[in-house]
């Protein structure tokens, strides 16, 4: 008979069995440890996942939000949910994770870029509910087309939202302050 009792600390899990030997179990973000006492001692190392800093669990102040949990569940149960999908995503995780970890631990340490990121985020939770029903409109259709353009139609807001539109605002400023310096030469 196994009775299993868990240590106050989230990391440690402590297993008696009746021979009175005791299982321990540590586990951090990056290994696990087993060590099994009195009769002998074993050691081993099993690499769980890391916990990649991201920015949009940064800027939303943990990745178990219910809005980081849903944009999660759009990428890797829908969009995700066939081959094509999860090379589409492993492409643009390996994009995204070449940034964000550094832009996060910037984030991190501010607490007005931290409310300014998460206004400027707002869009993408609109972007991966389109994304999400475009998915379940087309999955009855064909799944992998489903997540192609399910994907395309984030990708393509993503960029307009995020690239077009602040360009396009940026030339729009510029050309006005060009017209008032013109305005202000020829009247001097």
């Amino acid at each position: 008979m196994t009775a299993t009792s868990t240590a106050t600390s989230i990391v440690t899990t402590a297993t008696e069995t009746t021979n009175s030997s005791v299982t321990v179990t540590a586990v951090s973000t990056t290994t696990s440890y087993t060590i099994t006492t009195p009769t002998s001692t074993t050691l081993t190392s099993t690499p769980t996942p890391t916990v990649t800093p991201c920015v949009i669990a940064t800027v939303y102040g943990s990745p178990l939000v219910q809005e980081v949990v849903y944009m999660r569940y759009v990428r890797d149960e829908l969009i995700g949910s066939t081959s094509l999908g999860r090379e589409l995503v492993e492409v643009w995780n390996g994009f995204y994770y070449s940034w964000s970890p550094t832009v996060a631990s910037v984030i991190a340490q501010n607490d007005w870029l931290r409310s300014a990121f998460r206004i400027l985020l707002s869009p993408l939770m609109g972007v991966t509910r389109l994304a999400a029903g475009t998915f379940t409109i087309l999955k009855a259709i064909n799944t992998d087309l489903a997540s192609t353009i399910a994907f395309t139609v984030a990708a393509f807001l993503s960029i307009e939202v995020y690239l077009v539109l602040p360009t396009i605002g940026l030339a729009v400023a510029v050309k006005k302050v060009n017209r008032s310096i013109r305005r202000r030469d020829v009247e001097a």
